[in-house]
């Protein structure tokens, strides 16, 4: 894998539209906020059990997350592949869900997710936001509602009640 350049990341973007974005603030720093929302996810994504990362064709070096680094998510028994397209430290980062080699399979293409984490006046403020197509527009409706209430915001309040902030 080569270093994603900003097209490619603006490529995704105009292949799949912004379906969900949530945000809301944390207690934490900013740095502490973007650690949790990278490397911590399963202390506050029940869903998500364990994360491995592979750094072998990270931008920063073989040893540090960044671009191109590759996550696998195990997910309720699955596994879902994602790699990293953009890695700013401590303020933002982009991942695309590699369908074609995760075993947890849903009906999108083109996924594309966010983080974007900036200092606040009693904590952080983070935005999360999922770019996907759906296959037809019957659908459009039952993945947003799920993705956003039974994944999205439940992790997000765990989070909240776990490490302190609100939903905006």
């Amino acid at each position: 894998m080569s270093k994603p350049e900003k097209s490619e990341v603006r490529a995704y973007l105009k292949r799949s539209p912004l379906q969900i974005e949530v945000k809301f603030l944390t207690e934490l720093s900013r740095s502490k906020t973007f650690d949790l929302v990278t490397i911590d996810i399963p202390k506050w994504f029940s869903h998500v059990h364990e994360v491995k990362w592979n750094h072998a064709n990270s931008e920063n070096g073989p040893s540090q997350i960044g671009a191109c680094s590759e996550r696998e998510c195990a997910i309720d028994g699955k596994i879902l592949t994602e790699e990293i397209v953009e890695y700013v430290q401590d303020q933002k980062y982009s991942y695309h869900a590699d369908l074609s080699r995760s075993t947890l399979k849903m009906p999108i293409r083109n996924h594309f997710g966010s983080f974007t984490v900036d200092a606040a006046e009693y904590g952080s403020l983070v935005v999360w936001r999922q770019y996907y197509q759906v296959p037809f527009w019957p659908l459009a409706s039952i993945i947003r509602w799920y993705m956003r209430d039974k994944m999205m915001k439940p992790a997000v309040r765990n989070l909240i009640n776990n490490f302190g902030g609100k939903l905006c």
